[in-house]
């Protein structure tokens, strides 16, 4: 933490500003949605099944402006969930990172509009690879930065050890950060072979993650607590 942070977190002008690359994502999403408003289908597709195909969809108005909605509710709640954590004050301890975080989810479902809205239009595009892709980069941005989280409620590997005890919250996310790069980087490495590839490497590469994080904490708070 630098001595021009504050001493916990707080939501103020100061703060929000820094957040102007988000901003930016947000409104890029509404503007894409108004200008291609008039050519867009009435029902337009925001599921696709394991083959790619569209099996979800929504009416011309939601369709346009769901996923942007969703993405501005996103960011005002990582923006003021900080505030009710019993350990706000630790967030400046890790709040390069924090705000790094809100940006890069703004960006990602922006991203995601923009991919819907390219297939809405009947652009050809696998949305289903995209989004595993998407997800995959997600995964290496959070593997490279689970060691700068320090204790706290809501972001990081929240198991019940890892909440009790700050040693094994730290170590497991040490662990859990060369795990979540790896689990990214399986898809891409997959992808070649198929698109079934790549998404059965994300789909266990991230189960893998959840399992050997949350056995590594609890065997780790008991071999601590018994010291």
């Amino acid at each position: 933490m630098s001595a021009s942070e504050p001493s916990t977190y707080r939501v103020d002008w100061q703060e929000a500003r820094r957040d102007w690359p988000a901003w930016l994502a947000l409104l890029a999403s509404f503007v894409a949605s108004l200008m291609l408003y008039p050519h867009l289908p009435e029902q337009v597709p925001i599921h696709w099944n394991l083959h790619g195909e569209a099996d979800g969809f929504a009416g011309k108005f939601w369709g346009a402006i769901g996923l942007p909605l969703l993405n501005v509710g996103i960011y005002l709640m990582l923006l003021f969930l900080p505030l009710v954590d019993p350990k706000r004050a630790n967030y400046p301890r890790f709040i390069r990172f924090y705000r790094g975080f809100r940006v890069f989810m703004a960006f990602f479902f922006a991203g995601l509009h923009g991919v819907t809205l390219y297939a809405a239009l009947g652009r050809p595009i696998d949305v289903g690879l995209v989004v595993t892709l998407g997800v995959s980069l997600l995964f290496v941005y959070l593997g490279n930065s689970l060691g700068r989280i320090r204790h706290n409620y809501f972001v990081g590997i929240r198991t019940p050890w890892t909440l009790a005890n700050e040693e094994v919250w730290r170590r497991t996310h040490r662990l859990g950060g060369r795990l979540f790069v790896l689990a990214g980087l399986l898809p891409w490495l997959a992808w070649p072979f198929s698109r079934a590839a790549a998404l059965y490497a994300l789909i266990g590469g991230s189960l893998v993650v959840v399992l050997v994080t949350t056995v590594y904490s609890a065997v780790l708070f008991q071999r601590i607590n018994a010291r």
